[in-house]
């Protein structure tokens, strides 16, 4: 009979219920940002987006220079308007509740990491939605769906094997859980899904937390199980994690 520890199931009710709130802030923050640029006036009968737009052409009048300094203007200041909130809920509430094993260097590193791979893979959809929208402004937005269904095809194939270990280290499993890979290959085969291997992933450098995935498409669909879970959880409840 598996029991559950009572003070535990509070402390993890009041960790969801702090982690809504500053979802739903972070929300109205987004919200309110972009209603800023939209509706208050910057200049004459200029909101600030026309106002800024007016700036930049006095720098340039290059469509795809245009696009690319207004998107790292207006999302610059936004991430850093943020910053604080996400501190809180990426380093100081884990830390908190004892979920969180990662450093300050580690947390910036990784924030420095994901801003960087954002913001190129960011620039990319806003040039092809601009690129699209001069090229076509009656059907614009037919086009761009298609070419940017495309490239999240291309990216769920290339997230496992270029993005993903930017910030983790996978390993295949090893000969000591080759029953459990045997499983859990056995599993997806039963829901369907093919893939290709089973692997691992050091989350224990982040976190104490558990969890398991199932990521890419094609030739690069795997399983990927959190380093914690092995080495906390039985091959039954990996399998029901998984499932």
């Amino acid at each position: 009979m598996t029991t559950l520890d009572p003070e535990r199931q509070k402390k993890a009710k009041e960790y969801s219920r702090i982690s809504r709130r500053l979802f739903v802030v972070d929300l109205i923050l987004g919200g309110v940002y972009a209603l800023v640029w939209l509706l208050i006036p910057g200049g004459g009968s200029q909101n600030l987006a026309l106002l800024l737009k007016s700036a930049l052409l006095t720098l340039t009048a290059n469509d795809w220079l245009l696009v690319l300094l207004f998107a790292a203007i207006f999302g610059g200041v936004y991430y850093l308007l943020d910053l604080p909130l996400s501190y809180y809920d990426g380093f100081v509430l884990p830390h908190r509740f004892g979920l969180s094993t990662e450093t300050l260097k580690g947390w910036i590193v990784d924030e420095i990491k994901g801003l960087a791979i954002g913001g190129v893979l960011g620039g990319i959809v806003l040039e092809v939605i601009y690129a699209v929208l001069r090229a076509a402004p009656d059907t614009w937005w037919l086009w761009a769906s298609g070419i940017l269904l495309l490239f999240s095809v291309v990216l769920s194939n290339l997230a496992p094997v270029l993005l993903m270990p930017l910030f983790n280290k996978f390993v295949p499993l090893g000969d000591e859980h080759a029953e459990l890979a045997a499983r859990l290959t056995q599993l997806a085969e039963r829901a369907g899904v093919r893939v290709r291997g089973v692997f691992k992933f050091d989350m224990s450098r982040r976190t104490k937390a558990a969890n398991a995935a199932l990521t890419g498409i094609g030739n690069t669909r795997r399983i990927i199980l959190g380093d914690t879970l092995l080495d906390e959880f039985t091959p039954d409840e990996i399998e029901t994690v998984m499932a």
